[in-house]
């Protein structure tokens, strides 16, 4: 029935509808008695032949009748029920929805910074090595991304492309890998003296690849190098000598890969991953690895 009724009734407006719609009969039309109110057609009419006379309900006053009325045949005891339920369903209070779930925003991490006795103390030994240097002001990207204590290397004895902001430890170790590890090695394995390193830079607000955690180079922590060149104009890549070079690059290149892990606290090549198939990245965070 509540099919029937207007949307905008509900609970004990909608019982009372119920009662007042409900179908009322009289007991004369439960014994198949005409109903008086009704008048039945002269004989002489089409319906004399037709057959017995359709009873067509009207509108029911109890006070015409005289007699018991009754509600449906089920009387007021069975309804009375339905309209209480109604009634009771529609005071109950609705359940609470819980409140949306707030996403869970985790603050970039907190960078330490270097304690200034260790910063003068890496300036002190690049200035020893005779490194040429532009000391860099604090800068905070945001998301983590906080350089401190860095410098920028402007000569190293072998020129280097692509060096921009790199934190003291870190271009103090790379100075003295360069120095003491690629350019003698070139010497004595190539043949040729090592004239330039491409590489492909030092600072870059960025996740790791596939990764959500910041990189290293997010912190000017780390630095990506990709190309050896020769006085003799060769051109030693990481991605074209590792496994297709001559016997003398790929030995090369595998002598100056084992020289960083030494120097760096992180070293990945090209058997780490698909990602570092054209360059050795070498930075100074996170725990110790070298493949």
């Amino acid at each position: 029935m509540r099919d029937f009724a207007p949307r905008y009734l509900q609970g004990c407006d909608y019982g009372r509808w119920v009662w007042r719609t409900l179908p009322v009969v009289d007991e004369r039309f439960e014994l198949n008695e005409p109903d008086p109110r009704l008048k039945a057609a002269p004989a002489d009419t089409p319906h004399s032949r037709a057959g017995p006379i359709k009873i067509v309900s009207q509108p029911f006053s109890a006070a015409a009748y005289g007699h018991r009325v009754h509600i449906g045949r089920i009387g007021v005891a069975g309804l009375l029920p339905l309209v209480l339920l109604a009634c009771v369903s529609s005071d109950r209070p609705e359940p609470r929805r819980p409140a949306a779930a707030r996403p869970n925003r985790r603050p970039p991490p907190r960078v330490p910074e270097p304690p200034p006795a260790e910063t003068r103390q890496c300036l002190a030994d690049l200035d020893t090595d005779r490194v040429e240097y532009r000391v860099l002001p604090r800068q905070d990207l945001g998301g983590g991304c906080v350089v401190v204590g860095a410098v920028q290397l402007l000569d190293i004895g072998v020129p280097v492309s692509g060096l921009t902001s790199m934190r003291c430890p870190l271009a103090r170790n790379f100075s003295n890998w360069v120095r003491y590890g690629v350019a003698p090695a070139a010497k004595q394995m190539l043949g040729s003296e090592l004239t330039r390193i491409e590489s492909y830079g030092t600072f870059n607000c960025r996740p790791i690849a596939g990764s959500g955690r910041l990189s290293e180079h997010g912190r000017a922590n780390a630095v990506d190098i990709a190309v050896f060149v020769l006085a003799d104009g060769r051109r030693v890549s990481v991605l074209g000598g590792w496994n297709d070079g001559s016997n003398e690059e790929r030995r090369f290149l595998r002598t100056v890969f084992k020289s960083a892990c030494r120097r760096f606290t992180t070293a990945l090549g090209p058997e780490y991953n698909a990602a570092h198939a054209n360059h050795f990245h070498l930075d100074m965070g996170g725990r110790p690895l070298c493949r």
